[in-house]
């Protein structure tokens, strides 16, 4: 019974003190329908790209957001062609990616 209660009141606590955030829009992401990418943070801006848009085209697009401008920016390219699930790790202020599949079912071995 104790068990019970607690969960109940966990969710009673989580669930309000949820409802009261609210979304704001910021820039929009130009490539839509991105799926399978990868998503980072390094030095105070979000770094994303890669993976397949909903066309099924791979990209291999990389882009910054930076929260103090809200702009979102095209960087360079990541080198190759696009590819999906990618595995990425940031180290510092260095973000590695690399492996990962290309569309023609590939299995990537790069970094």
């Amino acid at each position: 019974m104790k068990t019970l209660t607690n969960i109940l009141l966990l969710l009673l606590f989580s669930t309000s003190s949820f409802a009261q955030l609210e979304w704001e829009s910021k820039a929009s992401i130009p490539d839509y329908g991105l799926s399978q990418g990868i998503g980072f943070g390094v030095g105070g801006k979000a770094f994303f790209g890669l993976g397949h848009q909903s066309d099924n085209t791979y990209t291999n697009n990389m882009w910054k957001y930076d929260p103090d401008t809200e702009m979102v920016t095209k960087i360079s390219s990541y080198p190759g062609s696009g590819s999906v699930g990618c595995i990425f790790f940031v180290i510092g202020n260095k973000a590695y990616v690399g492996m990962g599949q290309s569309k023609t079912n590939y299995r990537l071995r790069d970094w």
